[in-house]
């Protein structure tokens, strides 16, 4: 896992774009193919189009990369990956794309010691190239690949040390996360009213801190539609608690209290000085990530 970073410089690093979707493990038994999310879900039902994927592989392996969903100018879009979670496959028509950068394990061997450049020659030798999934090219010219990423209007990319291991479940600076726009995902614990006081105007966001508490980071009013604002309070109703979960918020006008369960992916301009965010906009939410998992996204792991 990437932590975030600056461009580094020097040698021995290699650069990918960063996919705005979920990151999915794929592991093949031999016969079976399973996608699974990065806190445990089987993907697979929700992704019939990349169970062929089994019929490309020779031997059994573990298979890392993103799930994406493409617009009409092929680029990942996280809301039609949102629609894809919320409505299932009925979306059919919808473009998906698996996007693999690692192979942990192949043919009964772990992979992991191994140097990144190893193990991403071993993932390029299985030739693993159709509309539905593909290897994406890693490059050396990191200040080139951001200004691509930009051009194309991408979260940002990924800068990893070309002799990093595989370090599963762990964050390291050998992986680095560059972003262009600020984003990141939010636990959700609570809501308030909006202006006709019944229906949701904005989420009550939060993080965990060092401690394992929920500190309070500001809400989140825009970027919503009226059937995600009708969903998301039904669903946070179902969830509600009398206290709030906030360790650094007690009271709030108008705020119905729920339990963090909900992760919500939010982009904004800045954090305030008095630790809340800037100019925040809705993005969906993040089936594939547990709430306990959110810490502070200005804190280095």
């Amino acid at each position: 896992m990437a932590k975030p970073g600056s461009l580094p410089g020097g040698a021995g690093w290699s650069f990918e774009f960063k996919w705005d979707g979920f990151r999915a493990l794929a592991a093949f038994d031999g016969v079976d193919l399973r996608l699974i999310s990065r806190n445990g879900n089987d993907l697979s039902p929700q992704f019939p189009e990349i169970a062929p994927l089994a019929k490309a592989l020779r031997a059994p392996c573990l298979l890392d990369g993103e799930l994406v969903a493409l617009d009409t100018q092929s680029r990942p879009s996280f809301s039609l990956m949102q629609q894809r979670m919320d409505r299932g496959t009925g979306t059919s028509r919808m473009s998906i794309a698996y996007l693999l950068f690692d192979l942990p394990w192949h043919d009964g061997i772990d992979l992991c010691p191994l140097p990144l450049h190893e193990r991403r020659a071993r993932l390029e030798s299985l030739a693993l190239e159709d509309e539905r999934w593909r290897v994406p090219a890693a490059h050396g010219d990191g200040a080139e690949m951001l200004r691509l990423a930009r051009a194309h209007e991408l979260e940002g990319i990924i800068a990893k040390r070309d002799d990093s291991p595989y370090r599963p479940g762990r964050r390291s600076g050998e992986w680095l996360k560059i972003k262009i726009v600020k984003r990141d995902e939010f636990a959700v614990g609570g809501y308030a009213f909006g202006k006709d006081g019944k229906g949701l105007g904005a989420l009550l966001l939060g993080f965990h801190d060092t401690a394992g508490r929920l500190i309070y980071a500001g809400r989140v009013g825009t970027g919503f539609s009226l059937r995600e604002r009708r969903e998301l309070k039904a669903r946070l109703d179902a969830q509600a608690c009398a206290a709030s979960p906030f360790a650094n918020l007690k009271r709030q006008k108008d705020a119905v209290w729920s339990t963090p369960l909900l992760v919500a992916e939010v982009a904004y301009g800045e954090w305030t000085h008095d630790g809340a965010l800037r100019h925040p906009s809705f993005q969906g939410l993040r089936s594939d990530k547990s709430a306990m998992d959110v810490i502070d996204p200005r804190r280095s792991l």
